[in-house]
């Protein structure tokens, strides 16, 4: 069962290799398989001690996708009222412990979504300063930015660390 959904990660990799490159020829198909291979059975050396967990990937790209959908419209939309004064903000952001080595993830996942930039970073307090166009949606994004951080914690584990702070 655990070839199964290996071979099921490699395959997926490989598509995405594909898909990234725009082109699937066997030259691509080759290196994909290296390079998914490589990521797949690499311990805790590369991606954590269990690898990528291809499903969590696919919802962070999920939750992703639809930011952009729908932040798109609210953008759109904001812009078509044609409103002058609007409410914007900087707010800070806190990432939460687990989710420090998933930093520049977590800020690219929030610098593509329209309505919300990345303003600052703060890499040694894991904090994000973003702006907002609606202030009264500040709750709302530091919700949403917890959940992303969840869900990359559950993508790319990382490497356990012992008591004298060596990966295992």
């Amino acid at each position: 069962m655990v070839l199964f959904y290996a071979a099921i990660k490699i395959v997926v990799l490989v598509a995405a290799w594909c898909a990234l490159w725009g082109d699937v020829s066997f030259a691509n198909v080759i290196s994909g398989f290296l390079v998914a291979a490589a990521a797949s059975f690499s311990g805790n050396k590369l991606l954590g001690r269990s690898g990528i967990h291809v499903g969590a990937v696919l919802r962070f790209a999920r939750l992703v996708f639809i930011d952009l959908v729908l932040s798109t419209i609210g953008v759109a939309w904001t812009i078509l009222q044609g409103t002058k004064d609007r409410d914007e903000a900087i707010i800070a952001v806190k990432v939460p412990d687990e989710a420090k080595t998933h930093f520049f993830l977590l800020v690219t996942a929030v610098t593509v979504t329209p309505g919300t930039a990345v303003v600052d970073i703060d890499s040694t307090n894991a904090t994000l300063y973003l702006h907002l166009l609606d202030k009264d949606k500040r709750q709302l994004v530091k919700n949403h930015v917890d959940t992303l951080s969840h869900i990359a914690c559950k993508a790319f584990p990382s490497p356990q660390k012992t008591s004298k702070g060596v990966a295992i």
